[in-house]
């Protein structure tokens, strides 16, 4: 990857965060939905936000980087452990984001001069740190992940404290905007040691024994779990939703199927309707597999 920006230091991952990789860009495509959602919900424009593969390099490549010359620096640490890592938001970004909350147009990009970042645009460039890194939490593809704490943010590398400039991150990128006409990214730089972590816990080492294969797994079977029908969505613009009285009506559409939700994840598919005075839903399809005790047990 030398010829992409930001990238000519790249480094080779041992065998173990190569096979961690994958997972953190697994992890990360999710964050980029989540934060795309946010985005409309707090500006009212659709913008794309896509996520880069993931790879190895040294803290001081990124520091050093100058393209991230008058970017927002925001470091954070895991409340377990004394792992660490940081953020950073290029300062274009941080400026075409303020500009689309004071109702700039979609379809251009505002000019940008390079230049510190103001505190304005440190107090939004915070704030989507925070939203990336509970995301992070989110959609981290193991359980009891420790919770991400800011460290603070601020217009210069000097935050980040004492970072080795050799100790090896493992980055992902969040491009903002149109593939051809990007408003700015953003980098999260998270340490290799967390992804030893997700190594150990997703591959089981070649010496552990079995799983036995009867579990108490009926002592879960009480726990209650969150099931949303979705019966349809639409897209509405801001004006339309603005406008809305009581009494209106939002055309659905054609209802093919609806789905069953649980605990975020589509499980059924089947037809809405009512039995009795109350309301019901028939599956007519299985979207995820059953429940398996023995696969269960061998995550724990």
């Amino acid at each position: 990857m030398p010829s992409e920006p930001g990238r000519s230091a790249v480094v080779s991952p041992d065998r173990d965060l190569q096979a961690a990789l994958p997972f953190v860009e697994t992890c990360f495509r999710g964050v980029a939905r989540r934060i795309r959602a946010r985005m409309v919900n707090r500006t009212g424009i659709d913008m794309s936000v896509q996520a880069s593969t993931a790879y190895a390099q040294p803290a001081g490549t990124i520091i050093d980087n100058p393209e991230l010359a008058d970017a927002m620096w925001c470091p954070f640490h895991f409340e377990r452990g004394d792992l660490r890592g940081f953020a950073v938001v290029q300062g274009q970004l941080l400026a075409r984001l303020i500009g689309r909350l004071f109702g700039e147009g979609s379809s251009e990009l505002s000019p940008y001069q390079p230049r510190p970042v103001t505190e304005v645009e440190i107090t939004i460039g915070s704030r989507l740190c925070t939203d990336v890194y509970s995301a992070i939490e989110e959609y981290w593809p193991v359980r009891n992940t420790p919770r991400i704490i800011p460290d603070g943010a601020a217009s210069s590398h000097h935050i980040l404290g004492d970072f080795a400039p050799s100790a090896p991150m493992v980055v992902c990128d969040l491009t903002f905007g149109k593939t051809e006409e990007p408003m700015g990214r953003m980098l999260v730089a998270l340490p290799t040691g967390i992804l030893r972590d997700l190594v150990a816990k997703r591959a089981a080492p070649q010496t552990r024994q079995p799983p036995p294969r009867t579990l108490k797994f009926d002592r879960l079977m009480p726990v209650e779990v969150e099931v949303i029908v979705e019966v349809a969505r639409v897209n509405l613009q801001l004006h339309q939703l603005e406008n809305l009285q009581i009494g209106d009506e939002i055309p659905l559409g054609p209802l093919p199927e609806a789905k069953a939700i649980v605990n975020g994840k589509p499980a059924f598919s089947g037809e809405p309707g009512s039995k009795g005075s109350s309301r019901s839903f028939r599956i007519t399809r299985r979207l995820m597999l059953p429940i398996d005790s023995r696969s269960e047990g061998a995550d724990r």
